[in-house]
């Protein structure tokens, strides 16, 4: 059975998500960012401990990934306290696009 999704899927290989749309108080906003990036933070390093665990490999071929998104996690708390401090809310807009390569 063909659905509506799957054959726009068919005619387009690059799709976008939309996966965070919103306005949130400070606190929300660091714990939904700062969970979306401790996720993809330990991704890197499972994926690593695995190659090492499985093949003998360490390579360690995502600390430049890990490094950067622990710069992003920084800068998302350093936007925090500033709209804390500004009594201000957030507005966050997360698009994932999906291309089929």
């Amino acid at each position: 059975m063909e659905t509506a999704f799957n054959s726009e899927l068919e005619k387009n290989i690059e799709q976008k998500v939309n996966l965070i749309k919103g306005e949130f108080s400070p606190s929300e906003a660091e714990e939904i960012l700062c969970h979306l990036i401790d996720k993809k933070i330990n991704f890197h390093k499972v994926r690593d401990f695995s190659r090492e665990i499985r093949f003998g490999i360490n390579e360690n071929s995502s600390s430049n990934r890990i490094e950067e998104l622990q710069e992003v996690r920084e800068r998302v708390s350093d936007i925090v306290k500033e709209a804390e401090l500004r009594g201000k809310s957030m507005k966050i807009k997360a698009n994932i696009e999906i291309e089929l390569v």
